[in-house]
């Protein structure tokens, strides 16, 4: 470890040390409040008031407000001082400054204290070292964003940076503690990590770089089912490839940049490149492609083979400025084989929405969910849709190329199909014990709890009982390693706004969807009145944590919970099987085609016009 690390390192345990005594009683506080079994669920937004954080050699605060650096005192009269040592108590010294950066919201909600959409900073010029006062500092996504990439700059290695062997060994010792005290997937498919560590170990004979250590390691997390995990192999990528491969049951398509064009109309699939099946690739690529779900491992050989030059260089093949492939009818019996000029920049081509959101022609309502994410305001489009499809005759709701994000628009979506007093398990999971994973590990935003909690009516016990006698998942946890089960229980009472939808509802699904929307559709798989239909969703839920490693700063994510669906099922390694396979035509993919699924779903409905 560098010198100046170890002087950060001590100055944040000291800071620990001097304010250990108030920060346990706040911290003792808003454990009862905010993090306890008997605490509402909380959706903590990403928001910062700054747009770059950094610290000195003697530990400083300094925040970037307004274009000019100040050293930072407060945040709505809480000691920036506490706040990082309640953050060092809670999260390690590792992590303190991400959390500082990152999830400035929930730290201070977990301290007892709630941000609004503005905070007062106390800062202090490091120039003129007089006090600047900002009463209302606006919290936004961007600020965030721009300070998350700020700090990772800054903080990050180079790929090419150069680490003796003693330091590649030292990270991959550290690498093998977090797999065997925090990771939930560690035996859930029986990888022999020990034997693969060894021999990754036996490679280190020299100096090594960042990149090569990081595909080590991310040849390690290929071994496991966890979907969400990294690193992943990291290449110098040159030039891609000139259009977007997109995948179509068990073919792929040929986008072009913006998705207004096919490479070619008339032979729209993709069979070959280079000479290699799509499937050959991917075998190729096994070393550093997650044991996840058959779906899951050809996205990810997609999204490799878009950095065409970096996976050439990989593999020891000849980097050219031109890809060949072969494209195939869409009845397979002719092909044509192309050379296409590669490109310097990723091509991109995200999926078109063509049909907004309202009520189609056969009185449908039509619900898109792009994402998940905090910046969609999920359970904002929700409610402000869902009373003008009360009195329609059934429902699609769209979650394709849905990427996850928060379990909130699940939670306020789901009430409108349930009677009043009515509850159903969305999803069951258990955590990693670990003495820095706290009691409500999987409350907040996963909206999971213990059965003994104290929250539960009536009516989500009684639901509750009945799922665990019937509940058998596929793989036991080890006993002593993981907590009790945990459960996301969705219900409605009397009181609350939703009305009761009692008519058809279809689910749209594809290999896109992961992580929250996983859960998402899992939580509608097999429930009262609804069909899902597309394609299987990717496949993952992990509640994962980042766990850098010290000589390289890689930045190591792991599951800490291992979670199933309600069938007893996991969700990593498997995803979400339609009830009803559409395969997706290739003008799905473009902004003026004809959507196949959309109109499958409407034929399902009932409606006269399934165009």
């Amino acid at each position: 470890m560098h010198s100046k690390t170890i002087t950060i390192c001590w100055l944040l345990i000291m800071l620990v040390s001097l304010h250990g005594c108030a920060s346990n009683s706040a911290g003792t506080a808003a454990t009862g409040t905010a993090e306890g079994q008997n605490s509402e669920p909380q959706n903590y937004a990403e928001l910062a008031p700054f747009t770059a954080t950094e610290w000195d050699e003697q530990g400083t605060t300094r925040v970037r407000v307004n274009n000019k650096w100040y050293r930072a005192v407060a945040i709505d009269g809480v000691d920036v001082d506490d706040i990082m040592a309640f953050a060092v108590k809670n999260w390690g010294v590792e992590r303190a400054r991400k959390r500082f950066t990152e999830d400035l919201v929930e730290v201070l909600a977990r301290m007892g204290h709630t941000t609004g959409e503005t905070v007062a900073l106390a800062l202090v010029d490091p120039k003129t070292r007089e006090a600047v006062n900002f009463p209302a500092v606006a919290m936004t996504e961007p600020n965030r964003s721009a300070a998350r990439a700020f700090l990772r700059r800054a903080t990050t290695k180079s790929k090419d940076d150069v680490l003796t062997a003693e330091e590649a060994l030292a990270d991959l010792d550290v690498f093998e503690g977090y797999l065997e005290e925090r990771f939930a997937y560690l035996t859930a498919n029986d990888a022999d990590y020990k034997s693969a560590l060894n021999a990754m170990r036996a490679e280190v004979s020299g100096p090594v770089t960042v990149r090569e250590l990081n595909n080590k390691v991310a040849r390690m997390i290929a071994l496991f089912i966890d979907g969400h995990a990294s690193p992943r192999l990291s290449v110098n990528p040159g030039n891609y490839l000139p259009f977007v491969l997109r995948m179509a049951g068990d073919r792929y398509v040929a986008v072009r940049a913006g998705g207004e064009s096919l490479v070619d109309a008339d032979f729209p699939y993709v069979t070959r490149i280079e000479g290699r099946t799509i499937d050959e690739w991917q075998s190729s690529l096994s070393d550093y492609i997650i044991d996840g779900s058959s779906q899951y491992n050809r996205r990810r050989t997609t999204s490799f083979l878009a950095r065409i030059d970096g996976v050439r260089r990989l593999l020891g093949l000849e980097v050219t400025s031109q890809v060949e492939i072969e494209l195939a009818s869409p009845d397979g019996q002719r092909s044509k084989t192309i050379a296409l000029d590669t490109v310097p920049d990723r091509v991109r081509s995200p999926l078109p929405q063509r049909v907004e959101n309202g009520v189609l022609p056969g009185n449908v309502g039509y619900l898109r969910i792009k994402s998940f994410s905090h910046g969609a305001k999920v359970p904002e489009l929700v409610h402000e849709w869902m009373p003008k499809f009360r009195n329609t005759r059934g429902l699609i709701i769209d979650v394709r190329g849905n990427g996850g994000g928060s379990r909130i628009g699940l939670v306020e979506l789901f009430p409108y199909f349930l009677k009043a007093g009515e509850a159903h398990i969305g999803n069951v999971a258990k955590y990693r014990l670990y003495h820095m994973f706290d009691d409500d590990h999987l409350g907040g935003s996963r909206f999971s709890y213990r059965a003994s909690a104290d929250r539960w009516t009536t009516a989500e016990k009684e639901t509750i009982a009945a799922f665990r006698a019937g509940f058998q998942p596929e793989i036991d946890a080890p006993e002593g390693k993981f907590s009790d089960w945990h459960y996301l229980v969705l219900s409605k009472d009397n009181g609350d706004p939703q009305y009761f939808y009692d008519k058809p509802v279809v689910i749209l699904a594809d290999e896109n969807c992961f992580s929250a929307t996983d859960i998402f559709v899992g939580a509608f798989k097999g429930w009262r009145n609804v069909t899902i239909m597309g394609q299987p969703t990717g496949g993952g839920s992990a509640r994962s944590v980042g766990l850098p490693l010290p000589n390289s700063d890689i930045d190591v994510v792991l599951a800490s919970m291992m979670s199933f669906q309600p069938s007893g099922l996991l969700y990593d390694g498997r995803g979400i099987l339609p009830d009803v396979y559409v395969v997706p035509e290739p003008g799905v993919f473009l902004t003026s085609g004809n959507d196949n699924v959309l109109s499958a779903a409407l034929r399902h409905l009932g409606t006269q016009d399934g165009r």
